[in-house]
């Protein structure tokens, strides 16, 4: 492929021409990422946040420190085997990309684990990769030399030998026995750094020649945190600001004051962002919401500069993006996941440049969307192939080259060959389609497809993002039953008042209005549990409709009402007891016995608080004469709930008195 440079950013490719002509091993990339050269200066390599603390880590300190945390190091490990893997297993902190190179520079390999995976899964990875030791912030003692963060810090400075090793493995998030290990060595990651080689000339804000501060809101240690920000962000001579929790109103709030001009992550974040945005626009006036929807219309070039208005003007930008992510947001992508469109339209219509992008940890980022185009952007397509990288599509699915697709993997502490085909393809196992232009679109993974009665595909992830706006739904995903129908299933906090049921199966209606017969939802069911996702966030299909299948879930039809069972009490005991409970919660919450019902939530539904729930707990225990054990406290939390323990408590009266 030809190299296409972009004048303005000459020093990258100086750069990036330097790492081509190294030996290209990670000390080459370590050496041209921190060294002092005109991409950087004296700018925060890291910024992070330490007990409350903000703390940095220039560019020219970080090689010094990383030698410095390798000396800290260095005892703990002087009993292993130089070249075998230590694990880092740690969340995101401003301690990570030391340890990371410090483990390197000692001479051992690295295994990258998400904090997020299980302690079970991990110890099947340390076993799987033979790892001799792991390096970790929990409190858990795992089956190989366990090393706490805090003793490696605490310790004293010792000196260390340099002895560079060159690989570094990550891990898919899977359960016990499903993760697997793919290995890249400095070649590898040094292909990769360079796929961007042609990033300026399609769309210039993906490097930003000034202040670039990107967020890291995903784990280093999984290959979108790791590639798209860790090793590009510190080759190109950017700032990564590293949070100390991902709770949204926290990240929001540092998202605005460190000026954050880039976030890369997954689609869950701006999802979140659209609820946020649609619970503030319901409370808005007619006005306001007015301004705000030719906005968003005006962004996403759905109306002209006339028709927008003073929704077109820069104020108008400021008052409405300062709202919401600020106004120093460059650059978004999403990507671990499909997103919809829904999302990406509200997103790039409140002046947001929210790309799709794609990659897998076998083979590293492959594509991004670079379009300046919105509609494009919009239309949820993860782009062209990157520099160096070939895409074709074979029997509908996407199979790919390149120069950094993992070197081997390791199956039973035994180094297998890549997973490629013998053209060198790797295939992807998603279902792919390309456009005239030649942008690419995924609609789901082969595994996942169900084959509707008429023999039709059903694409499970594209047909949930239709639903993804549903009113009070925390999750929701669609499965097939035992006769192949399409079922909905929806994770909601709490017990859903009927006008509440009602409203969301309106929105179903419509929205099953628009599809063929082959495509609607048959079966919608609300779920009590929370529906499985993997230490990537996505969604474990195969474990989530097993569970469906076996009827291991608590459902209930949304056509259905949900109903408290009293079993062997008469109508008069069961009304007695209702209407003195009622009274209870209608006078402490001060709330109309008609609004008030079964599935009522004290909290969430009827805005009490700690203080009213022992008030009515009180209540209760003095107008029944019984004792509510402290251990039930917290599984009482609807008045439906209340009536069943006292029900079952005069039930216990009941059969102490006969005998």
């Amino acid at each position: 492929m030809e190299k296409i440079i972009n004048p303005k950013y000459k020093l990258y490719y100086e750069h990036a021409e330097k790492l081509l002509a190294s030996s290209k091993s990670i000390e080459d990339i370590f050496n041209l990422s921190f060294d002092v050269n005109p991409l950087n200066k004296n700018k925060n390599a890291f910024i992070y946040f330490e007990n409350g603390k903000r703390k940095t880590i220039k560019y020219k300190d970080f090689k010094n420190e990383t030698i410095k945390i390798a000396g800290k190091l260095n005892p703990f490990l002087k009993d292993i085997t130089k070249h075998n893997f230590i694990t880092l297993r740690i969340s995101n902190n401003g301690y990570w990309p030391l340890l990371y190179y410090a483990i390197l520079y000692l001479g051992y390999k690295v295994l990258l684990i998400n904090n997020l995976i299980e302690y079970s899964a991990t110890n099947d990875l340390l076993s799987q990769s033979d790892a001799k030791a792991i390096i970790t912030d929990d409190n858990k003692t795992y089956n190989v030399t366990t090393l706490s963060l805090d003793k490696i810090l605490s310790s004293n400075t010792s000196t260390c030998i340099k002895d560079f090793e060159n690989e570094v493995a990550f891990v898919t998030s899977g359960t016990t026995g499903d993760s697997k290990i793919y290995v890249f060595d400095g070649e590898k990651l040094s292909h990769q750094i360079v796929s961007a080689y042609n990033m300026p000339i399609e769309n210039e804000n993906i490097m930003y020649k000034n202040k670039l501060n990107i967020l890291i809101s995903i784990p280093f240690a999984h290959i979108f945190g790791f590639v798209a920000t860790f090793l590009w962000f510190t080759f190109f001579g950017s700032t990564i600001v590293i949070p100390s929790t991902i709770e949204s109103s926290y990240l929001i709030n540092v998202i605005k004051k460190e000026k954050i001009s880039h976030i890369f992550t997954v689609p869950l974040f701006f999802e979140l962002i659209q609820k946020r945005f649609n619970r503030t626009y319901e409370l808005l006036s007619a006005k306001k919401k007015d301004l705000i929807d030719r906005f968003i219309k005006y962004n996403n070039n759905e109306i002209t500069s006339y028709e927008a208005g003073f929704a077109r003007k820069k104020i108008a930008r400021s008052i409405i993006q300062n709202k919401i992510l600020g106004t120093h947001i460059k650059f978004l992508i999403t990507g671990g996941a499909s997103i919809s469109k829904d999302t990406m339209k509200l997103i790039n219509g409140l002046g947001y440049e929210l790309h799709n992008g794609f990659g897998m940890t076998e083979i590293g980022i492959t594509s991004v969307d670079l379009s300046k185009d919105v509609k494009t952007r919009n239309s949820g397509s993860i782009g062209k192939p990157l520099f160096d990288v070939t895409y074709k599509i074979e029997n509908n699915e996407l199979l790919i080259n390149s120069l950094y697709i993992h070197k081997y993997r390791i199956v039973n502490k035994q180094c297998v060959a890549p997973l490629i085909d013998e053209n060198g393809f790797f295939h992807s196992e998603d279902i792919a389609s390309v456009d005239e232009k030649g942008n690419y679109y995924l609609l789901g993974k082969m595994k996942d497809v169900i084959i509707a009665s008429n023999g039709e595909n059903i694409y499970p992830e594209q047909e949930e993002k239709l639903f993804d706006n549903l009113s009070r739904v925390n999750d929701l995903i669609i499965v097939a039953n035992k006769n192949e129908e399409i079922c909905l299933l929806l994770n909601v906090d709490y017990p859903l008042m009927d006008n509440e049921k009602d409203v969301i199966a309106n929105q179903i209606s419509k929205i099953n209005d628009t599809l063929k017969d082959a495509l609607k939802v048959k079966h919608v069911y609300i779920v009590k549990e929370k529906l499985i996702r993997n230490a990537s966030l996505k969604l474990k299909r195969n474990e989530i409709r097993q569970l469906f299948l076996s009827d291991s879930y608590h459902l209930q039809e949304l056509d259905k009402k949900i109903e408290f069972k009293f079993d062997n009490v008469s109508t008069n005991e069961l009304t007695k007891v209702r209407e003195i409970i009622f009274d209870i919660f209608s006078d402490v919450l001060y709330v109309d016995k008609k609004d008030i019902a079964l599935e009522s939530h004290i909290i969430k539904d009827l805005n009490g608080d700690s203080f009213s729930y022992m008030s009515i707990v009180f209540e209760i225990e003095k107008k029944f004469n019984i004792k509510i054990e402290s251990e039930m406290l917290s599984k009482l939390n609807t008045v439906g709930d209340f009536v069943n323990y006292v029900l079952s408590k005069n039930q216990l009266s009941k059969k102490s008195k006969k005998l």
